[in-house]
């Protein structure tokens, strides 16, 4: 009976989740004219140029589009299915002062084989100078130049998305010149909800902006083309799109009757699953519920709400939110100090929860947070942990003199001592566990500090379990924060990682935390690459800019600063297998700096921009 139920569910689930409608990932310096010229369409002045694509020509008044010629289905004809999509790119925009523009921009709108008039300069070949698009269009702008329609005075740098018009429906700010060099962005258009979301990292920063979209009520056609365009007017800047991955799947909006059915069959197979199978709800969303159900019986205590509750007093003291939940301090009866972390109460959070149970239930180390306890009540979900007085490493700049921002200083003597730690319990992690775990969200926001400033890794909702002879996992798509994210991790949605892709992200954790991003920012204004490149070109000078901070310690900066950037040069190359493992990079710390060699500059960088940018 029970088998019967099950597989009723699985047929009608199976009709509520079509296959990607449209699908591919270029990588422009590999896929060939040949390639390029069958499945993407070119207008105005873009063109392919061997290992990129050219939006515009290097002159003024250049317009370009590209798109691809298959069409993506917005939606059915019964309207009962909607279309959501991935699309993940990195780009160029070669400028160097305030003086050159226009921008580009990412769109859906109606098919074309040649380029619609009047959409040069400040209108990115997005929107004609009319301002409002007519065939109706969505687009994604990158825009390096201040319009008089542009939502914020005196802001030059920004992003926005527009809906049918140039002015932006909601548009995010950005530091001058941040739209420069290389970069990568990610956009996710959620059908169900209405939302589209933009990620972006450029120049060692992370940005993000989100607008409530309606692709059908914007006047799209049915089949829509995808693409991206970009403009000059009386200033001039080059336009390149690097790569590009595109995944569209159709969800299908169901009726109240099929909702009634699906419910029914829900509650026939909670019904089964009561009587036979004596499971709790939150066991049957995965297949980890076992492991959960054996720490019960085992060392980790287990709370009720009321209880979590009461040494929270009711959650009154928050020291923090995430986007998997609000941490809140407690104590316990004999006095001591915790913080509980209540779970967001949406349908992914059993799969962190557990992912947070599991991964850090079975570890005891120094340097990995320790797991006290949890609650499981109906929807409510809590981790209890030990209580780090003081707070994350997010809040500390090293050496710093002006804290005017709120940053907290760290001599450079105890950020070299916090960032051995981090690497013995990420190592403690990769390699002695009985499971072993990949984070998969190294960054400094989640490395919590004791009152002794020992750092502890935290927050192990994205984590992945991997048998010890196992050398990879695989992921259903990326995992973890732009900017500190692997490229494999980021890139690769269907592919493999390991624990290398922590690697990657400890090595752009050191880089953050040595204050390289904010040297630079503040000595270099003109700078135009991706900010690791212009560091290592520039290591000398960014040395010396560390060493002129006020260091109560004895310690030369100028040798500590640079001994962490070159191994966190090490650990960021693009190749998995040419990053150093933790245990090397616990070598690497036991070595002094003349012992230690720069990678070569090719083998972290990819490949030389200088004629992308």
């Amino acid at each position: 009976m029970a088998s019967h139920v099950l597989l009723l569910l699985f047929l009608c689930c199976t009709t509520l989740r079509a296959a990607a409608v449209l699908s591919f990932d270029y990588d422009f310096a590999a896929v060939g004219r040949d390639v390029a010229a069958a499945n993407l369409v070119f207008m105005g002045n873009a063109s392919y140029a061997g290992d990129r694509i050219n939006l515009t020509r290097l002159g003024t008044w250049s317009t370009g589009r590209v798109a691809h010629r298959q069409l993506v289905r917005l939606w059915d004809d019964g309207g009962g299915s909607v279309t959501s999509f991935t699309t993940a790119f990195s780009f160029a925009i070669g400028r160097n002062s305030t003086g050159q523009a226009d921008g580009m921009a990412f769109y859906v709108g109606p098919p074309a084989d040649t380029l619609p008039p009047d959409m040069t300069g400040g209108f990115l070949g997005l929107i004609p100078n009319t301002g409002d698009a007519s065939p109706r269009t969505v687009g994604v702008e990158f825009d390096t130049c201040r319009n008089p329609w542009d939502p914020q005075d005196g802001v030059i740098d920004h992003v926005g998305i527009d809906v049918n018009h140039i002015v932006s429906q909601n548009a995010t700010a950005l530091p001058t010149l941040s739209l420069a060099g290389v970069m990568r962005a990610e956009i996710r258009y959620d059908a169900a909800s209405r939302k589209m979301a933009v990620n972006l990292m450029a120049n060692g920063s992370n940005y993000g902006i989100e607008a409530t979209v309606d692709l059908r009520a914007a006047g799209l056609p049915q089949d829509a083309a995808v693409g991206f365009s970009a403009a000059t007017g009386v200033l001039v800047e080059s336009h390149q799109l690097l790569s590009w991955s595109f995944n569209s799947t159709t969800d299908i909006i169901a009726s109240t009757s099929t909702l009634l059915g699906i419910s029914i069959l829900v509650l026939a197979v909670f019904l089964v699953y009561k009587k036979h199978k004596h499971l709790s709800p939150w066991q049957w969303r995965s297949t980890n519920g076992p492991r959960i159900e054996s720490l019960l019986r085992t060392q980790i205590k287990s709370y009720t709400y009321s209880e979590i509750r009461k040494i929270t007093k009711s959650f009154a003291h928050t020291l923090g939110k995430g986007g998997y939940g609000t941490v809140y301090k407690g104590s316990l009866s004999d006095g001591s100090e915790i913080a509980v972390k209540m779970l967001e109460d949406t349908k992914d959070d059993a799969e962190d929860f557990i992912n947070e149970v599991v991964s850090i239930g079975r570890t005891s180390h120094i340097n990995v947070v320790t797991l006290l306890g949890f609650c499981l009540h109906r929807s409510k979900r809590a981790l209890v942990y030990e209580y780090m007085p003081n707070g994350s490493l997010d809040k500390y700049a090293v050496g710093a003199i002006d804290t005017m921002q709120g940053e907290k200083s760290l001599s450079w003597e105890k950020l070299y001592e916090i960032l051995v730690g981090i690497a013995q319990g990420l190592d403690y992690l990769h390699r002695w566990c009985n499971h072993r775990v990949v984070h998969l969200d190294i960054k400094p926001q989640n490395i919590l500090l004791d009152q002794d400033f020992h750092p502890k890794i935290s927050d192990f909702g994205l984590a992945k379990l991997c048998k010890s002879k196992e050398s990879k996992i695989s992921i259903g798509g990326a995992r973890g924060t732009i900017g500190y994210m692997a490229p494999e991790v980021f890139w690769g949605h269907h592919g493999a990682v390991t624990t290398k892709s922590d690697v990657y992200s400890y090595g752009m954790l050191i880089l953050q935390m040595v204050g390289a991003r904010e040297n630079i920012n503040a000595s270099m204004q003109t700078v135009s690459k991706y900010f690791p490149e212009w560091l290592y070109d520039n290591l000398n000078q960014f040395c010396g800019v560390a060493s002129e901070c006020i260091d109560s310690s004895n310690t030369c900066t100028s040798e500590v600063a640079r001994k962490l950037v070159t191994i966190g040069f090490w650990c960021i190359q693009s190749t998995p297998e040419h990053r150093p493992s933790m245990s090397e990079v616990i070598d690497m710390f036991d070595r002094s700096m003349y012992e230690l060699q720069l990678p070569p500059r090719m083998s972290w960088c990819g490949n030389d921009n200088q004629s992308i940018v």
